[in-house]
């Protein structure tokens, strides 16, 4: 591969990994196998894709929440996704699960890089969605409806 032909793909894959959009089930679960691969050649210090990712919308699934028993499906997206700044859980039908919390509470460079958090319409308590703010110290803007 010619050096100008691989800095465009680097650039392409970069721009295409910043904000993945699982629309389906079935599309959220080939993102969580794939996340945490490594790419074919090395894009700037990321050594995964989930690295590349700044924003994970989640609202997108949210007719299909009802299919989703486990936060299972979530570990290798939460644990890859290291540089996200925006994560979307719009009627997110497991917030109130505490493995859901804890989830986010083991993974805690996704904690300090989280600026946006947006959980409006969650089937969850005021306590439980304040232990899941409190795991973000550099949250600035948070929706809750």
């Amino acid at each position: 591969m010619c050096l100008v032909c691989k800095r465009g793909w680097m650039s392409a894959i970069e721009r295409l990994w910043m904000w993945p959009r699982p629309d389906s089930l079935e599309n959220l679960i080939k993102l969580s196998a794939i996340i945490s691969h490594r790419p074919m050649f090395k894009i700037r210090e990321h050594s995964r894709y989930g690295s590349l990712v700044k924003t994970l919308d989640f609202g997108v699934i949210f007719s299909q929440w009802e299919e989703i028993e486990s936060t299972d499906i979530f570990q290798p997206i939460i644990s890859s996704c290291t540089n996200i700044r925006t994560l979307d859980l719009n009627m997110c039908k497991i917030a109130d699960n505490p493995s859901f919390v804890k989830l986010f509470a083991d993974n805690s460079q996704l904690c300090n890089s989280l600026t946006n958090l947006e959980i409006t319409y969650v089937e969850a308590s005021d306590m439980e969605i304040e232990a899941l703010v409190r795991l973000f110290p550099r949250l600035k803007r948070l929706l809750i409806a």
